[in-house]
């Protein structure tokens, strides 16, 4: 279903340190860009402390929209957009194997519709994790969800404390969700 194999193509546009000072606790900030049949895309890959990689993406024209991660395509091209992410994030777990992912299933906001998703459990939410539990199975990643922020955490199982890095995680993601 979800195989990197059928990923877009995709390019780094940069690393942009710098744009990190208004993202508490990033580390490190690298977009890539990739261009589906109709639209182009950037993924932002923000690095956090205990090499955790959260991915968010987003179409290129809706960078400044600040519902950018809310708003839905309608293009039916999820499996190979994710497929991208997953793509992107197994070439950083090769060159770091102690490297964990995650992210936020963003809720839909269509002002036009006058749809609000609640923010426990999106439809986001529960695509991308069925698609990380198929692809990335149980052994290489322990598997930790917050459904009531739709928060999905995969700690690379080659951490000498997977469930210590889980709960400085958990640390650091409420206190971004105070913000």
């Amino acid at each position: 279903m979800f195989d990197p194999g059928l990923s877009y193509e995709y390019h780094r546009v940069g690393d942009h340190s710098g744009l990190t000072t208004n993202r508490k606790h990033v580390e490190h900030l690298t977009i890539y860009q990739f261009r589906t049949e109709s639209y182009p895309y950037l993924i932002e890959v923000e690095q956090y402390p205990y090499q955790i990689y959260v991915f968010k993406f987003y179409r290129r024209i809706h960078k400044k929209n600040k519902h950018r991660f809310n708003l839905m395509t309608n293009e039916g091209k999820c499996s190979r957009i994710v497929g991208t992410c997953f793509s992107i994030f197994l070439t950083i777990f090769e060159n770091n194997p102690l490297a964990s992912f995650g992210f936020l299933g963003s809720h839909t906001i269509d002002e036009a519709k006058h749809i609000i998703e609640p923010k426990n459990e999106t439809r986001r939410f529960v695509v991308y994790r069925q698609a990380v539990q198929n692809y990335f199975g149980m052994e290489t990643f322990t598997h930790f969800e917050d459904t009531g922020t739709s928060i999905y955490l995969s700690i690379s199982n080659k951490n000498e404390d997977v469930f210590g890095i889980a709960d400085k995680a958990a640390n650091l993601i409420n206190q971004l969700l105070d913000l």
